[in-house]
């Protein structure tokens, strides 16, 4: 029997203590890589309060203040960005058709509605969009209950939206008795040799929730140095 969509945080939220996860603690208390490569360093993050600094590039961005609850899972570490729970949401899969998943540094998840990555990527833009256009949208063609169109205005070609340049990949999901709309968003941003990628998915199931995409974008912070 198909579980309505409001009683996904409750399923998640069980598997998530079985595993041993806990909301606003993925890995907090042990944040630091246990090893790095110099010709690729791990990606990883660490969570101070409401701000998340990124590794390997020490950017950092401030967390939402709607999504400043202890029902807000993070993911900063290499393992428990590889459990199943952290992958098991509506439209990661775009994500991790076009992006990998060594690359991601963060992940987080403020409800079951929406959630967001961020990305350091080694290879310079063009190369990144090329992911996104042929497998981004390839992996949306894989995902079983996906129904033709979408609705909504979104940024199908990359655009520059100032120091950003943002492209969309939106869908549209058949559940049966209903369909529900989505989108993953991705921003690109070049810092020192490497692609800064905030990735930002939502999923509309009956009602609006607060679109925090601006809130978090205008809230990074680059190191003049970069990395």
């Amino acid at each position: 029997m198909r579980r309505p969509v409001w009683l996904w945080p409750l399923t998640i939220t069980a598997i998530l203590l079985a595993s041993g996860t806990t909301p606003q603690g993925a890995a907090l208390a042990d944040a630091s890589p246990t090893s790095r490569s110099e010709k690729k360093a791990e990606r990883w993050a660490q969570h101070q309060q409401n701000t998340i600094q990124v590794h390997p590039s020490d950017t950092t961005f401030e967390v939402p203040e709607a999504w400043r609850s202890d029902k807000t899972f993070f993911w900063l570490t290499r393992n428990e960005l590889h459990k199943k729970v952290a992958r098991d949401w509506i439209g990661i899969r775009i994500a991790d058709g076009a992006l990998q998943l060594d690359d991601c540094a963060a992940q987080i998840n403020p409800d079951n509605l929406n959630w967001m990555r961020v990305y350091v990527v080694n290879a310079p833009e063009e190369d990144v969009l090329k992911r996104i256009r042929e497998k981004g949208w390839k992996a949306l063609a894989k995902i079983p209950n996906r129904a033709g169109g979408y609705s909504g205005d979104f940024q199908l070609d990359p655009a520059k939206e100032g120091p950003w340049t943002h492209v969309d990949i939106p869908y549209v999901l058949d559940f049966g008795d209903y369909n529900g709309d989505g989108y993953v968003s991705f921003y690109l941003r070049t810092v020192g040799a490497r692609q800064l990628v905030m990735v930002f998915g939502h999923f509309y199931a009956g009602h609006a929730t607060p679109d925090e995409r601006q809130n978090v974008l205008k809230s990074v912070a680059i190191p003049q140095t970069g990395s």
